[in-house]
């Protein structure tokens, strides 16, 4: 019995062995408590922390599960960042995170998480919280209602890339004060492009698409973006453009590299805007022809900085579009302006004072007719008339007085 007694407390001491020697291998230097990489299998209780703790690493462990963070109150009031990035963690229960008020930055990147895992419930209430980092998560999708205004009213940052995102379910991500998302090397297509906020706070910067399989951007499945600044759509498979009418008003910078555009029209940006200023539409397949040459010919466009690198014909491959000249680009009049911008405007103006004509010489030649068949129906029946005047032009036919 007593050789067993000893058996059970060798096995319970070498159990409990390595997480102690694991929370002895943090290191605490003045408000920062680092234990990343000591091999640690749970977050460590609250006992275990220093008091006034600020900074709270916890990267590259073996750590599976987040619990209820029930640390003591002097941690959980001072607590401002937590790091727990590179770890195992396939689950986190719900209102994990509540009891920490003043936590503004949260690094659950590089770990096992499913978005049916992001319960709408785990980020409730972190009113102070402004950066949110999951990327190299297999969420696969964001539910209804996952980041919401009401439970991190304070967001500044959220980071999604590289998350195997396919869909975005409608109000997925609603907040008005983004400064920067990021949904970089996704799965995201041009349908899941219409459940992004509408985003229309005026100091929203980034939005990062890069990396995903967008092949169409026009105004029905783009967001409303009033504020945004920059817009990052590198490494995608866009083949068309027409954001004329979506609202970019402070857009000042577009990138649009490594995609499948052929050819670009005034109708492909609001190239008026006068915030844009930086257009990157390098390692495209452009055509350098005629259909291009308006923006050589656009005085507009040389207060912008516009890249654009001729792919074909053969002899233009390589060059810069605005190296070179209309007469460059095989036109058959080389003064032809027929895609100028302000020419192009002119069209619908034309077309509609030519249809308002037709429909005046429509209009006047049914008045007309109506007139006419008017003037026959009452002549019709007043004969007498007639007769009368054609007594009084012939006065030798009327009968002498006796």
């Amino acid at each position: 019995m007593q050789h067993q007694t000893w058996l059970f407390l060798c096995i319970c001491f070498f159990h409990i062995l390595p997480t102690m020697s694991d929370i002895s291998k943090c290191q605490h230097q003045q408000s920062t408590f680092n234990c990343s990489g000591v091999g640690l299998q749970n977050i460590p209780d609250g006992k275990d922390l220093p008091p006034d703790l600020k900074i709270l690493d916890l990267s590259n462990n073996n750590i599976t599960r987040v619990p209820l963070l029930n640390f003591s109150e002097s941690v959980s009031s001072s607590l401002i960042q937590i790091f727990l990035n590179h770890n195992q963690i396939n689950s986190i229960q719900n209102f994990s995170f509540i009891k920490l008020t003043s936590l503004e930055t949260l690094d659950l990147s590089y770990n096992f998480l499913s978005g049916y895992d992001l319960d709408d419930n785990i980020f409730t209430n972190m009113s102070s919280l402004q950066e949110l980092i999951l990327d190299q998560n297999p969420l696969h999708i964001i539910r209804r209602l996952t980041f919401t205004m009401l439970e991190i009213p304070a967001l500044r940052r959220l980071s999604l890339a590289h998350c195997d995102l396919i869909d975005l379910e409608n109000s997925a991500i609603g907040f008005n004060t983004l400064n920067v998302l990021n949904l970089s090397g996704n799965r995201l297509n041009s349908a899941s492009l219409k459940n992004l906020p509408i985003l229309i706070m005026m100091d929203f910067n980034t939005l990062d698409l890069s990396h995903n399989e967008i092949t169409l951007l026009d105004n029905f499945n783009f967001p409303s973006v009033n504020g945004l600044m920059n817009l990052i759509l590198d490494h995608n498979h866009i083949t068309s453009l027409r954001l004329m009418y979506v609202s970019l008003y402070q857009i000042q910078t577009i990138s649009l590299r490594y995609n499948n555009l052929r050819t670009l029209d005034n109708n492909s940006l609001h190239w008026d805007l006068t915030t844009l200023r930086y257009i990157d539409f390098r390692d495209n397949p452009i055509v350098c022809d005629c259909n291009i040459s308006w923006l050589l010919l656009d005085p507009k466009q040389k207060t912008k900085t516009v890249r654009i690198i001729c792919n074909s014909p053969p002899a233009l491959k390589g060059r810069n579009l605005f190296d070179l000249k209309v007469s460059d680009l095989n036109c058959t009049d080389p003064h032809d302006n027929h895609n100028h911008p302000d020419n192009q405007n002119l069209i619908p103006i034309v077309i509609g004072v030519v249809l308002a004509s037709c429909m005046l010489c429509v209009v006047a030649g049914v008045l007309a007719y109506m007139i006419r068949k008017r003037r026959q129906r009452e002549n019709s029946k007043s004969p007498g008339i007639k007769s009368y005047g054609s007594v009084v032009q012939n006065p030798s036919n009327s009968p002498s007085k006796s």
